[in-house]
């Protein structure tokens, strides 16, 4: 196991990486970059850049739905940088087909970028994992601020089988439409899990960003691009939600895979998103921890945060076969906007994750008054039980991260530094 201290400048400070805004007040366009430094140098840092769009195959017409997540986290002795690992899904909806891949990326990074000191307009980065020397894959992440442009592309010809997936390729550009950025609290700070030791027990710290996730959100999204995938090959175009989230998350304290996460796009305009999470002991729904926002087409954005902002009654729960995973694929949600069914499209839309566990990710659609009801707005939901992997990668954790639970904060530096040769 590696020693925090035996990481390098040069592998915690790379080219088009933030060092110095992760865990205080958004600074954009800053704070779209990845994050590192010596805040998210350990086994708790977890960084999620990633889509899930509704849209269709401009050659035929037919409805499409595409999620790609590139998730960040933890550092790996053997490539001396965060392991990356990308979640691919895609729907075909007139059919009712589903094909997933969950693939960790070896090889090299490397990464590109302007750095912070030049003009808004002119900020920019590109990310490159390249395991094509290893296993043929590989998988990129680049931004520009000029016209608000992202781009992600990502190809697994030889997929892990140890879980049902499939080979893809993908290379598809999104630009920010409005209204825009915005977080999904208004504090744009969310805990991010369940408490292991009782709700009264929080650990989290915004000075370290422990127990904390950080989240910048994006509602409309007009993409495009190339998406193939087993007997799936189209040009897809159509509307993204994109959510960036980063946090020292993956630790002890917190059970943070255990939720219920989606967003809808009714006919009318309105577009909401939600989040809750279950406790650990009864599964049961945390409702402290619910949140809702609205976001109006003229603009205008409300919250809902705690017991009051919604509830989910399940009426119907698919069994996985693969993992034996308990998934809530249909129910009545009490919203601020009215009391909908959510019904799926296909009963099995999991996503099996490399630490043997089950992420459901797919298309459900919203009806009035009833499952037999008209339908009145589309969504992409994911929820499941995904544990953090014990240990962190290859780094231990750090207790000096945590709030004390006399309410005393450490300061990052005395927190942090001393893991290092700096």
């Amino acid at each position: 196991m590696t020693d925090v201290s035996d990481l390098t400048r040069e592998q915690l400070n790379r080219p088009g990486v933030e060092t110095e805004t992760g865990t205080g007040l958004y600074k954009l366009p800053r704070d779209h970059a990845h994050h590192g430094g010596l805040a998210y140098a350990g086994a708790e840092y977890q960084e999620s850049m990633y889509f899930t769009a509704l849209g269709i195959d401009k050659k035929t017409g037919d409805p499409y739905s595409v999620f790609f997540c590139p998730t960040v986290n933890g550092y790996t002795e053997k490539y001396g940088r965060p392991w990356w690992t990308t979640l691919f899904a895609v729907v075909d909806i007139k059919r009712k087909v589903f094909h997933q891949c969950v693939h960790g990326h070896p090889g090299p990074i490397t990464t590109k970028g302007s750095g912070p000191e030049v003009p808004d307009k002119d900020f920019w980065y590109d990310y490159l994992v390249d395991g094509s020397a290893i296993d043929g894959s590989s998988t990129s992440l680049s931004y520009k601020a000029d016209g608000e442009v992202w781009r992600w592309t990502s190809k697994v010809p030889n997929p892990n089988t140890t879980v049902p997936n499939d080979a893809y390729e993908m290379d598809v550009t999104g630009t920010v439409a409005a209204p825009g950025y915005f977080t999904p609290l208004a504090t744009g700070l969310t805990l991010e899990g369940s408490p292991t030791k009782g709700h009264d027990q929080h650990f989290s710290n915004a000075l370290t960003g422990y127990g904390l996730s950080y989240y910048i959100n994006v509602a409309n999204m007009p993409l495009t691009g190339r998406v193939k995938c087993k007997d799936i090959d189209i040009d897809f175009e159509g509307v993204a939600w994109q959510e960036h989230q980063w946090g020292n998350y993956r630790n002890e304290d917190y059970l943070q895979g255990l939720y219920h996460w989606g967003y809808v796009r009714f006919d009318d305009g309105v577009i909401a998103s939600w989040r809750s999470f279950y406790d650990k002991t009864s599964s049961k729904e945390n409702t402290e921890l619910n949140r809702w926002v609205t976001i109006y087409p003229d603009g205008r954005i409300r919250y809902f945060n705690g017991s009051d902002a919604f509830t989910y009654e399940v009426t119907r729960i698919f069994t996985s076969p693969s993992t034996g995973i308990e998934h809530p694929v249909e129910g009545y949600i009490n919203t601020p906007l009215g009391r909908f069914f959510c019904k799926t499209l296909i009963d099995n839309q999991e996503a099996q994750t490399l630490n043997k566990a089950g992420l459901w990710e797919g298309v459900k659609y919203w009806h009035k008054d009833g499952p037999d009801g008209p339908v009145v707005g589309r969504s992409f939901v994911e929820h499941g039980w995904a544990p953090n992997p014990p240990g962190g990668m290859d780094l231990p954790y750090r207790p000096e991260l945590r709030r004390k639970l006399d309410g005393d904060r450490p300061v990052l530096e005395d927190a942090v530094k001393k893991y290092l040769n700096f």
